[in-house]
């Protein structure tokens, strides 16, 4: 089996990259580190292998340049008064949606409703460096946890309110959102240690089916939805609970699954059953429990140039939720 070559970015943030070439752990390297402290909460890679970074220290979008010697950092724009950002998506080509929100690290909740959509596009030929930036919508008052985000297609998205624990959509055509999937058993919060009321987590759409993550209960679920409203077209499916904190993710090209584990401190790669229906296989690709390779993985983009195709980016938050060794 091949594997894909993985970066990451750390923060202590960091930006980790790994490649399906290589079939070892040790195939990682760090491409960024950013000052501490520092948490990167989502990333995504452009068309030209640029790569998009929102931060939840602060509510500042960063694109770092990947192949420069030294790797490249540009502040692309900043959304005070809100504390942080979040999710990222591209909705049509070099047109991305991003969350902000006022998150408080401390006890990692929001006053409802604090959560707002933009959009960031680098369409234009004008903007291909500096995008043009706008707000699209604040989101709906019982908003609890607007976290992860993906493309239904080029008018929608789908949002994971985490805390509540359900699935929303945002027609950016209409600017209405809709709840169109609430399903307790796989989105609700589970008990932890730390009372944190996060439920789903990342999400991903993909070829019919909305993918998605419940970090305490280490769970990776999918749901076929309609590919215009998003709303569920059937019963929701557990392809795994064997992902210890499952956080964001990216799919290779074969269908693979590249999951981050947050304060599991690891990278897995999550494969569908070879014939038939079945639980998904899961391997660790990087990282361990109490090592820092790793430390504290958000979430993952997969490379999309020739230089880079094959290579998983994984963002981190450096250990900054839960200390490795409880140290760092």
């Amino acid at each position: 089996m091949r594997f894909p070559t993985l970066s990451t970015l750390f923060s202590s943030s960091l930006l980790l990259q790994w490649s399906t070439a290589l079939a070892t752990r040790n195939s990682v390297h760090t491409v960024h580190q950013l000052p501490k402290p520092t948490w990167i909460e989502n990333i995504a890679a452009r068309a030209d292998g640029h790569l998009l970074v929102s931060l939840l220290t602060t509510p500042d979008l960063n694109l770092i340049n990947p192949f420069a010697n030294p790797p490249a950092t540009t502040l692309i724009h900043s959304f005070p008064p809100d504390l942080g950002l979040l999710g990222i998506t591209e909705i049509t080509p070099n047109k991305f949606v991003i969350l902000s929100g006022n998150l408080s690290l401390t006890t990692i909740t929001a006053p409802p409703g604090e959560f707002a959509a933009w959009l960031v596009d680098f369409s234009a030929p004008a903007h291909s460096t500096t995008p043009a930036i706008r707000k699209l919508s604040q989101l709906p008052s019982d908003t609890g946890l607007a976290n992860g985000l993906t493309a239904l297609n080029p008018h929608t998205v789908l949002i994971s309110d985490s805390t509540p624990g359900r699935l929303l959509s945002y027609n950016l055509h209409t600017n209405t959102f809709a709840t169109v999937l609430a399903d307790p058993a796989t989105m609700a919060p589970a008990p932890n240690p730390g009372n944190i009321k996060i439920g789903i987590n990342g999400l991903k759409y993909r070829d019919g089916y909305a993918y998605y993550t419940n970090i305490y209960i280490s769970g990776l679920y999918r749901v076929a939805v309609d590919c215009e409203t998003g709303a569920a077209r059937g019963v929701v499916e557990t392809l795994t609970t064997k992902l210890g904190e499952a956080d964001d993710f990216a799919f290779t090209e074969r269908g693979d699954v590249v999951v981050a584990t947050d304060s599991g401190n690891t990278v897995l790669l999550v494969s569908p059953p070879k014939k038939g229906k079945g639980e998904w296989s899961v391997k660790t690709i990087a990282g361990a429990k109490d090592a820092l390779t790793v430390a504290g993985g958000t979430s993952v983009a997969m490379g999309r140039t020739a230089k880079d195709r094959g290579v998983a980016y994984v963002a981190t938050q450096g250990g900054l939720a839960g200390p490795v060794n409880g140290v760092v």
